[in-house]
């Protein structure tokens, strides 16, 4: 679930939450928010597996560019994790959209 907490003209806060009950695990609580600056860019946060004591996931961390020339939308985004075993690991995505 996802709530707007703070909407202002040219800035949002948005925060959200979700929960999950695996038949074979723990219940995990995942958490997140997302700030942007004038729906172009973007700054986000999140914690992944809340409450779980063997969980490998942990923080996260991105930031995202949006922007649209002659009705095509273009976005760049960067994320950063915390999983554990596998320690950093480094996501990068270009998108266009019609």
């Amino acid at each position: 679930m996802a709530l707007d907490a703070i909407k202002a003209p040219h800035y949002r806060l948005t925060v959200a939450a979700d929960a999950l009950r695996p038949s074979d695990n723990d219940e995990i609580i995942n958490v997140g928010a997302e700030f942007a600056f004038s729906e172009l860019a973007f700054f986000r946060a999140g914690y992944k597996s809340l409450f779980r004591e063997d969980s490998e996931e942990g923080p996260t961390f991105g930031v995202g560019v949006k922007y649209k020339v002659g009705g095509i939308g273009y976005h760049c985004d960067y994320t950063f994790a915390d999983f554990g075993l596998f320690e950093n690991i480094q996501m990068f995505s270009l998108g266009i959209s019609f």
